[in-house]
């Protein structure tokens, strides 16, 4: 299962002390059944800039992180099935660089 890692904080809306607990989570990408059996409906992702993860694997990363403040807002918040991150502050981590051979640090 492919994952991301958050490296800077995620532009939006949320409060920057929401936004900023993202930077250092790992969390898996929505894999293509998650897509299938829950599609996309939010017009304002875009897959080729976008990174797109299920916001319940989200909301478990930041648990897992500690980020529990992020994880509360997260659960309680109106945003759809899915939470989007731009691939400009996303890097994947090294066990995934190295499986893929390209050398980006993690």
């Amino acid at each position: 299962m492919a994952r991301i890692r958050i490296v800077s904080t995620p532009q939006g809306t949320e409060p920057e002390e929401i936004r900023i607990q993202w930077v250092g989570v790992v969390m898996p990408l929505a894999t293509p059944e998650d897509l299938v059996s829950k599609p996309i409906t939010n017009l304002n992702i875009n897959r080729k800039t976008d990174h797109i993860v299920l916001r319940t694997k989200a909301i478990r990363a930041l648990r897992s992180a500690g980020r529990l403040n992020a994880a509360n807002f997260w659960k309680r918040s109106p945003a759809g099935i899915y939470l989007w991150f731009k691939k400009t502050i996303v890097s994947l981590p090294i066990c995934i660089n190295a499986i893929l051979g390209d050398g980006t640090p993690g």
